[in-house]
């Protein structure tokens, strides 16, 4: 259905925000891969074949940087507590 929805959309941007975002599942492994790994290649390849020359801006997570209360940057070192916020920082 997504590469139904790109091939009809054919969009010239794409804001890519993909998740967990439920508690329990953000532990499993699984659901964390098959969505922000396997499902961001499949959006990324459908967007190659129908959108071509169409820009994507991925967005990650701030549980990337863990559970630091100061605001954090690009910059920050990684330290993902989270199986969703590791596949997000990859």
């Amino acid at each position: 259905s997504l590469d139904a929805a790109i091939e009809q959309a054919r969009p010239d941007v794409t804001y890519y925000l993909a998740g967990v975002s439920k508690r329990g599942d953000r532990e499993d492994v699984g659901a964390a891969a098959g969505v922000t790994v396997i499902g961001s290649a499949l959006a990324v390849a459908s967007l190659a074949r129908h959108a071509e020359g169409s820009r994507l801006l991925f967005v990650s997570s701030g549980y990337v940087y863990g559970s630091s209360s100061a605001p954090q940057d690009e910059a920050a070192v990684p330290a993902p507590r989270t199986a969703m916020a590791t596949r997000k920082k990859a």
